[in-house]
């Protein structure tokens, strides 16, 4: 009479000669008959597999951690703009109301304080996009002279505040209209004139275009920011593009938030051109990139209406709102009656 007792991936500890400890799985027979009674069997070593178990667990646990960390951080940032372009909003409405000097100070100290914190929710979103990989480009035809005298427009005020001059030199063989993501390259260009004021305390900044190379349909675009500022040491040049750096400017609190050039660095390197910088301490730097555009064709657009021209129009012009904030519906209808003076604003509050 022959009985067969079986066990299958039964774990011990074992202790090899050496004193080392290995984790392993028996699966084994007992045989046991009048002749013969034993075991016929196999040993594995499971060590490594389950030490990779266990690293491949705890980096599950890692990701999901940090990805609920970061869309923590992406909905505390997106509930923060909301009521942030509010106050910018209101700010810019009351600033067009009779104010003494005094009262003048006080929404203009608002106002600056309001943008700061804006650009770095905004850095902290456009961060958040880049780590999670939802950076979508889209290409399209568009005005680059004009981008650029716009961006200067916006960025004048803030080189004013320190008495900074700040100009544009474009070439004359850049294209007018050329094909590409016309709010990335903004970001891009106000990212490193920002991080330029933020670092010069006297002189300027200048921005320039230049044409590297152009064929029928293509043109090679240089595009340069130069400063007059306080300079980046040469072992700290590697480390301006990396997230959350800040140097330390002697005299000064340090400011914003170290994501504008890493930023500007994934931006550009995402549509395929590149980043470098030269810097001398005390004597500024230059920062400078390349992009590669298709060169589209001028177009005049056909002329917007006008205040005083919708005036004229016996018919009122009719506009539909759709905000789900209401502190943003009265700052749009607010900020739009007092472009339009004839202007009916319908507002809905969501999409549906």
């Amino acid at each position: 009479m022959v009985t067969n007792k079986s066990v299958k991936d039964f774990e011990i500890e074992i202790e090899q000669k050496n004193g080392t400890r290995k984790n392993c799985l028996i699966s084994a027979n007992m045989i046991h008959s009048e002749a013969f009674t034993g075991y016929s069997g196999v040993l594995r070593d499971v060590t490594e597999q389950q030490k990779a178990e266990e690293l491949r667990k705890a980096r599950d646990i890692a990701r999901q951690s940090s990805k609920m960390k970061e869309q923590f951080i992406e909905n505390i940032s997106h509930e923060m703009r909301t009521p942030m372009n509010a106050i910018l909003g209101m700010s810019n409405l009351v600033m067009r109301t009779p104010l003494n000097p005094e009262q003048a100070g006080y929404i203009n100290s608002i106002k600056q304080s309001s943008e700061i914190l804006l650009e770095v929710v905004n850095d902290i979103l456009a961060v958040s996009e880049i780590q999670n990989s939802q950076i979508e480009f889209d290409y399209k035809f568009f005005n680059l002279y004009e981008l650029l005298n716009n961006l200067m427009n916006v960025l004048q005020y803030r080189a004013k505040e320190k008495k900074l001059s700040l100009s544009l030199n474009i070439a004359e063989n850049v294209p007018k209209v050329v094909n590409g993501d016309q709010k990335r390259l903004n970001q891009i260009i106000y990212n490193l004139v920002l991080n330029a004021i933020q670092f010069t305390n006297e002189g300027g900044i200048d921005v320039s275009i230049e044409n590297l190379h152009q064929s029928h349909e293509f043109v090679h675009l240089k595009f340069t920011i130069s400063d007059t500022g306080i300079g980046i040491p040469a072992d700290k040049i590697a480390a301006i593009f990396e997230t959350f750096t800040l140097l330390r400017q002697e005299g000064r609190s340090q400011q914003g938030t170290g994501l504008g050039l890493p930023i500007a660095k994934t931006l550009i390197e995402q549509q395929g051109g590149k980043i470098g910088v030269e810097s001398s301490i005390g004597k500024g730097s230059v920062f400078f990139f390349d992009l590669l555009f298709e060169i589209g064709e001028l177009v005049i657009p056909s002329a917007i209406r006008t205040k005083s021209e919708t005036a004229l129009n016996r018919e009122a012009l009719r506009l539909l709102l759709v905000e789900d904030h209401k502190m943003n519906q009265i700052v749009a209808i607010k900020t739009l009656e007092k472009y339009w003076d004839d202007i009916i604003v319908l507002v809905a509050n969501d999409g549906e």
